[in-house]
């Protein structure tokens, strides 16, 4: 369904805006950074990205699609996000062969400073203190601390028939805050089919049997498995243009969690520009692609708004 024709060594810089911050409609979950999502291109569909996973953001949404990579590929990106908050993601794919397989390694980061901490606020008799505009309890800062979390996620897939690609995914986890360190390692498995030409189907269980990250204070935090299943199709496939639209849903396997819908579709003009719309749970997306060539060497800048 995808080809590649790409030359030897692709260098890729994502560049990524966001209007506000939002891993999810539900965010809040422990690892929740893992959740953000990675590389403007995909971000710029929507996050609907699982049955197309072609390039070097594979290792994070499908690492089923290393497959499709025939030429080596880097890739970055870097977002600022909510209360002096930055976003660090690099990734690269090394293919070998069909019969070996293609392997993908990626880093990612977020960094939080000046985070308030806060306590309810008590009389001199040690009862609460009521804000009389809201009924309750008031609240006041009394310290700040930082946080810097860390994952490096090693991939690989592997060809299995003519229509089926699979994937394995294992994420070590380093999470530091206030003081404390918490190490957690998870594993996702993915897989693609392409039934019919220019439809391919993708799946991939993320934490199978959900990752657990333990805390030196002795505590541990669950990041419950999740399951996303999407479909992408080639409505217009030649040299002078091509159009794919693409759909998923995403459904954690944890009680009082609704499915999350992202749609996205992108178009490529000429081979030099590429534009993207999307829907990620309620959230409009849309960002453009710009190619430039240099001494063999293919240079992409992407962009993407995420509100």
């Amino acid at each position: 369904m995808f080809q590649d024709s790409r030359p030897d060594t692709l260098m890729l810089t994502h560049y990524t805006l966001h209007d506000v911050f939002a891993a999810s409609g539900q965010a809040g979950q422990e690892s929740a950074f893992l959740e953000l999502g990675v590389g403007a291109r995909p971000l710029g569909m929507g996050g609907a990205f699982v049955a197309i996973s072609n390039d070097a953001n594979a290792t994070y949404w499908n690492s089923a699609g290393l497959t499709y990579l025939k030429k080596r590929e880097l890739t970055s990106m870097h977002t600022e996000l909510f209360m002096d908050s930055r976003f660090y993601y690099l990734a690269y794919v090394h293919p070998f062969s069909e019969r070996t397989g293609n392997f993908g390694l990626s880093w990612m980061q977020l960094t939080s400073q000046d985070l308030p901490k806060t306590r309810g606020v008590v009389d001199e008799n040690g009862n609460p203190v009521i804000d009389p505009n809201t009924g309750k309890q008031k609240v006041e800062i009394y310290d700040y601390f930082d946080t810097t979390d860390n994952a490096v996620l090693i991939g690989y897939g592997k060809k299995i028939k003519a229509k089926i690609r699979c994937g394995i995914n294992t994420k070590l986890i380093l999470r530091k805050m206030n003081g404390e360190s918490g190490f957690g390692l998870g594993v996702d498995l993915g897989g693609m089919y392409e039934p019919i030409d220019k439809l391919s189907l993708g799946l991939i269980v993320q934490d199978i049997g959900r990752t657990r990250v333990h805390w030196t204070t002795g505590s541990n935090d669950y990041t419950p498995m999740n399951v996303k299943l999407g479909g992408a199709y080639t409505v217009l496939n030649h040299d002078e243009s091509n159009l794919i639209v693409t759909a998923d849903i995403s459904q954690k396997i944890k009680k009082k969690h609704d499915p999350i819908f992202h749609l996205g579709g992108e178009w490529k003009i000429a081979k030099l520009i590429a534009l993207r719309l999307g829907y990620d749970d309620s959230n409009l997306t849309a960002g453009a692609g710009f190619m430039m060539k240099l001494d063999g060497t293919t240079f992409l800048a992407d962009y993407a708004y995420v509100t």
